[in-house]
């Protein structure tokens, strides 16, 4: 279900290793960066409106900052409000 997947590499520009420290300072929390610094890694959740959220991973590949984003999609508990019984036993 829904649209399929469209890859998008071929029809943008390449990042510069500027753009993509850039956007990694723009996303990730202080803490994160300072980790990224530090040890050369850090992940961290990222909110996209209430559907979803991005799990990201920040790492160093061949001297310059990487990133990988992975949608995680919002899926409703097992134990949302719909799938309980009724209070009051009925």
């Amino acid at each position: 279900p829904g649209e399929p997947f469209t890859p998008l590499y071929d029809k943008l520009p390449p990042l510069t290793p500027e753009d993509t420290l850039r956007f990694m300072k723009a996303i990730a929390p202080e803490g994160s960066q300072r980790e990224f610094k530090e040890s050369g890694v850090c992940e961290f959740g990222l909110p996209f409106e209430s559907k979803a959220h991005f799990f990201v991973t920040v790492f160093r590949e061949r001297g310059h900052c990487a990133l990988r984003l992975r949608l995680v999609p919002k899926r409703p508990s097992a134990l949302d409000d719909e799938d309980m019984p009724p209070k009051d036993g009925a």
